[in-house]
């Protein structure tokens, strides 16, 4: 593998080695193609015997549009072509697009990816002349720095690509690119994924039928003891309801704590007819209050450079009290997994981390499935999950677009989650590369 230096001084497409790196990699004695991202460029070949072996200047001066940035590369020389990089193509949310500094964690394990790392939003890729204006991450200077760059070699979203688009990344880029799904992952995808009753994934899937006004809600709590009943399209906790019976009637609470009582069915229907979201389903609750407050889980599910699914981290999302969800900005605190089971179902470590490790295999073992029956291109996901009073594991929901740049900070633990989840997408990324 030759060592690549992009030398300012060099005004044209221009590579400059001496002869022995020449003939090592079997170069034509003129020129050959370098490779950047997706595109590639005809490069003239000077000899300058005053080199190092192994060496090779190079020109920033790629083409009309694009300068390659003085970076640290990897490169390697495949059918006597030159290919430099990696370069990783990065699209956040507008909010992080218009702030890019809250993107900075994402690149503390630069030094180990190397290459170029450019953001960008979708209104600034030009599909015809097949470049891209954005942000470079400028490691030098740990500032963003604005440039026009080649298609990438693999593309990371974290926003919904249209199907054109899509087809457009994937043609250049043969499969590299992830976290897009065809079709959108809502609250009821799990069941529709798993629909064999003898699956044993499903034995850890809540019972979950479609809402169909109040007797719907009415049959499900001939069976437990409270039901949620949900929006299927909505995230963050919005619209959520929890419903459990009362004397003769019902008794409904919110998203913020404050409850109802219904006298009889047909008041419930009323109440969710009201509701304005037409989409609803009902789903079994499972029984997660310890020591007064609800909680659930959150385990971040990410692909490690031997394209493996691992829990980079897992989180314990802890309600206020008399609260029904441990969305923000109803929760109360967030923990690590392991202090969780450990403080509030009062675990012993051995134990917590034993339990912690059957959450990650559950949650390997159902992303592989979703991958395989629906053809996402994922990554980067995380699994909500709750742990019942008999420590038994509930898959409820998976979210590819979750929040992460923004997390709620945890006490003495947020550097190491931050650590662990926010840069491991591109490492990742560069692992779909030759590089």
């Amino acid at each position: 593998m030759p060592k690549v230096i992009i030398d300012n001084s060099i005004q044209e497409p221009t590579l400059i080695m001496n002869e022995k790196t020449l003939f090592l990699h079997q170069f034509s004695l003129d020129s050959t193609i370098v490779h950047l991202g997706a595109s590639k460029v005809r490069y003239r070949i000077d000899i300058n015997n005053s080199l190092k072996s192994g060496v090779i200047r190079v020109s920033p001066y790629f083409s009309e549009k694009i300068q390659i940035p003085t970076l640290p590369f990897d490169s390697y020389v495949s059918n006597k072509e030159l290919f430099i990089g990696p370069v990783i193509g990065f699209i956040p949310s507008r909010y992080f697009y218009n702030n890019p500094q809250r993107l900075k964690e994402r690149f503390t394990d630069y030094e180990h990816v190397k290459g170029l790392i450019y953001f960008f939003n979708k209104k600034n890729i030009n599909f015809h002349k097949q470049v891209i204006h954005g942000y470079y991450y400028n490691s030098a200077e740990d500032v963003f720095t604005e440039g026009t760059f080649p298609l990438p070699s693999v593309l990371y979203t974290r926003v919904k690509l249209s199907k054109q688009e899509f087809v457009y990344f994937n043609h250049f880029l043969k499969g590299k690119l992830f976290n897009y799904t065809p079709s959108p992952i809502t609250k009821d995808s799990l069941q529709k994924i798993i629909p064999l009753p003898s699956s044993r994934l499903r034995t850890h899937l809540p019972h979950t039928i479609k809402y169909n006004g109040g007797r719907s809600i009415k049959r499900m709590l001939t069976k437990y003891s409270g039901v949620y009943v949900k929006p299927v399209n909505l995230s963050r906790g919005r619209g959520i309801h929890y419903v459990c019976k009362k004397n003769t009637g019902y008794q409904v609470y919110d998203t913020n704590g404050k409850s109802a009582y219904l006298k009889n069915t047909k008041a419930l229907t009323a109440l969710f007819k009201r509701n304005k979201h037409k989409h609803l389903l009902v789903q079994q609750a499972i029984d997660t209050i310890f020591k007064g407050h609800r909680l659930d889980f959150r385990v971040y599910m990410q692909k490690n450079s031997e394209h493996v699914w691992q829990a980079s981290a897992i989180t314990g999302k802890v309600a206020d009290k008399r609260v029904i969800v441990t969305n923000y900005p109803y929760r109360k605190n967030i923990v690590t997994g392991e202090e969780a089971l450990s403080f509030y179902y009062s675990l012993p470590q051995s134990e917590a981390s034993a339990k912690l490790k059957e959450a990650e295999v559950l949650c390997r073992e159902l992303l592989i499935l979703f991958e395989r029956k629906k053809n996402f291109f994922l990554g980067d996901v995380a699994v909500d999950l709750a742990v019942d009073n008999k420590m038994k594991i509930w898959l409820l929901e998976v979210q590819v677009r979750y929040v992460a740049d923004i997390k709620k900070p945890l006490p003495d633990d947020e550097s190491i989650i931050s650590k662990n989840i926010l840069p491991t997408p591109f490492h990742y990324a560069k692992s779909l590369t030759e590089f």
